[in-house]
């Protein structure tokens, strides 16, 4: 396994932020916390970043910390965010032939569903951790004097 396709992830992490800040009931100028963590965890995903495994699970320990009506509007948002993006991982996923990058990009994707345990009875495919791009091999340099 090579890893998940980086521009299929940096797709992923864009479209997501842009229906997640469809989904906010308030004015994004003002965001809450867990808006805004949910918002750089996004960021993180469309950067490629190795930090999302973390992000995730502070974005868990925020929900954790709200009170009843702010859990279930943000369990909302980001249900609604998932499934949306989950649909089009599948519809992408298709088009491209099936490929084992994209059923890894998509079992991470499913990994969200740990931020409001709603991962714990699914019944889908979550990868064990997120799995980004495959490293870029090194390039060979021919300079001069070097052997």
């Amino acid at each position: 396994m090579n890893g998940v396709p980086a521009e299929e992830q940096r797709w992923l992490g864009a479209e997501a932020r842009a229906h997640y800040l469809r989904r906010s009931s308030g004015p994004i100028s003002n965001p809450s916390e867990f808006d805004r963590q949910a918002l750089g965890l996004f960021s993180s995903i469309e950067n490629c970043n190795s930090d999302i495994d973390e992000k995730i699970a502070g974005l868990h320990e925020c929900w954790q910390q709200e009170g009843f009506l702010a859990r279930f509007w943000d369990w909302n948002k980001l249900q609604t965010t998932w499934q949306f993006m989950a649909s089009k991982l599948i519809g992408r996923d298709r088009k491209m032939g099936k490929t084992n990058g994209m059923w890894q990009l998509r079992c991470n994707w499913n990994r969200l569903m740990l931020v409001t345990n709603s991962g714990k009875h699914s019944g889908f495919e979550m990868a064990p951790g997120w799995i980004g791009p495959a490293p870029l091999a090194p390039r060979e340099v021919d300079a001069p004097g070097v052997m």
